[in-house]
């Protein structure tokens, strides 16, 4: 959260210039060879099918990961469906005297506690979910780029000279961008839904 890890590094830039061995690390999950091999093997399984279907693929090798952060955009939901309603209690006990006096005099102390710690947890799990989504773009990105660029290498003398060097870039460039650009806004779509659904209800149930 206070992107200490990074301190080290600053200061070793600043000393001098960095290098490759400087560098963190990259997880073996994220990286471009692992990614492609995970959906060679799928690919390859799912040639012999009668319909074989990328999406399936697609969602075989990277759902899993994927899904957890529905479960972080879920609480962050909640969060913000939950704020809502302590808000209205904070409003009513601010501006209603005879609903003040039946409560005790910390409760409006907990409910603006509750208010920062549930911003606090809707921030942690909204910022989990997306770089969990930014994630699963970047393995999707490179795996299906390397993917299209060993099969343009695989290619017959007849296929090549009927394919293009354009239709291999629009591949990579338009297509699998189409792709990243599922992965990275589907959270928004699946939980849009019940946030205007729980929004409405709780501004009617706040104002009137």
């Amino acid at each position: 959260m206070t992107f200490s890890f990074l301190t080290g590094l600053l200061i070793k830039g600043f000393r001098h210039s960095l290098t490759d061995n400087d560098l963190f690390e990259l997880d073996k999950r994220d990286s471009t060879v692992f990614s492609q091999q995970k959906l060679e093997e799928k690919w390859s399984a799912e040639q012999h099918k009668e319909k074989p279907s990328i999406s399936k693929i697609l969602i075989r090798v990277f759902g899993p990961y994927f899904v957890i952060s529905w479960i972080f955009h879920a609480v962050a939901v909640a969060c913000a469906l939950a704020q809502t309603q302590i808000l209205n209690y904070l409003v009513t006990f601010l501006a209603i005297p005879s609903w003040n006096q039946q409560r005790n005099g910390l409760d409006g102390y907990m409910f603006a506690l509750g208010l920062a710690l549930l911003a606090a947890l809707r921030s942690i799990c909204l910022y989990q979910s997306q770089m969990i989504s930014q994630r699963t773009a970047a393995r999707v990105r490179v795996a299906l780029t390397a993917s299209v660029y060993r099969k343009s290498l695989r290619l017959s003398s007849a296929t090549r000279t009927a394919t293009n060097n354009g239709q291999i870039v629009n591949l990579v460039s338009n297509d699998v961008q189409r792709l990243v650009e599922l992965f990275l806004f589907l959270n928004e779509g699946v939980f849009a839904l019940p946030q205007i659904i729980g929004m409405k209800s709780n501004a009617g149930y706040l104002f009137f």
